[in-house]
């Protein structure tokens, strides 16, 4: 069993500052996704294939004392097999704040690859996409650079990523402000369903086809599953500009805020 520590503080991970929901700076699950496919590739760096499963947001962890000695995250990996159990608490035997699944070697989803595009798509009329409400985040998340349309099959819209957002140049093993674009664009679809803003809670499965930053454009795709009362279900995927498939989110689950 393996334990790696994260110490967040405004010098180590200044994008965080604009992840501030209802007064306090939250974790994002994106960067939980980081962090359980980093434990994931160490336990076997010549998997082909890295999925993360059964993504839980079990309780939102708010960042204390980011300008100062900031806060410690752990990330525990237990693996059995081919499947790696995923942790990621603040501090030894309290709860987990966010719990996941590692497949390695191996994948529960078939790929979104070639499926047909959402249909009916309306377009979208407004040309502020942050409006401190629904998507209320800062410029360090704010990567949503265009939207194609909605309709009650999916979106469709255009990203950046965490380079073009000036993230830095560590090693990463995904694009943390490119996947954050992605369910922004669902939770813009969300709000059109379910008649409010709403966050991610669970993701099914986050497959990996292209490691690290972005260097250009991304298209993004949501297709929906299934939609409701208070909550939201649906797929996205990531397109390069040379339509090379970079990740995948399956069974995102969006649920309306209180």
């Amino acid at each position: 069993m393996k334990i790696n520590e994260y110490t967040l503080t405004a010098r180590s991970h200044p994008y965080l500052a604009d992840h501030e929901v209802g007064g306090a700076l939250v974790l994002p699950v994106v960067m939980a996704l980081e962090w359980f496919a980093e434990a994931a590739r160490e336990v076997d760096p010549a998997a082909e294939v890295l999925e993360i499963g059964d993504v839980k947001v079990y309780r939102k962890l708010v960042i204390e004392d980011f300008g100062g000695a900031g806060t410690t995250v752990r990330v525990q990996c237990a693996r059995q097999d081919r499947l790696l159990t995923l942790d990621l608490f603040t501090a030894p035997g309290k709860p987990p704040h966010y719990r996941a699944h590692g497949l390695l070697g191996h994948t529960r989803n078939g790929s979104l690859r070639g499926r047909e595009h959402p249909r009916g798509l309306v377009p979208w009329v407004d040309d502020e996409f942050y409006d401190g409400r629904t998507l209320f985040h800062g410029p360090s998340f704010q990567v949503l650079r265009a939207l194609t349309g909605f309709s009650d099959s999916g979106a469709i819209g255009t990203l950046t990523g965490s380079k073009a957002a000036g993230w830095g140049g560590r090693d990463w093993h995904t694009d943390p402000a490119l996947m954050d674009g992605g369910l922004q664009i669902a939770v813009l679809w969300a709000e059109l369903e379910l008649g409010g803003a709403s966050l991610p809670m669970s993701v099914g499965g986050y497959r990996v086809h292209r490691a690290g930053l972005a260097t250009g454009p991304v298209t993004c795709v949501v297709w929906a599953r299934r939609i409701h009362d208070v909550e939201a279900e649906c797929d996205i995927a990531f397109f390069d500009e040379d339509g090379g498939l970079r990740a995948e989110l399956f069974n995102v689950s969006l649920i309306l805020r209180p």
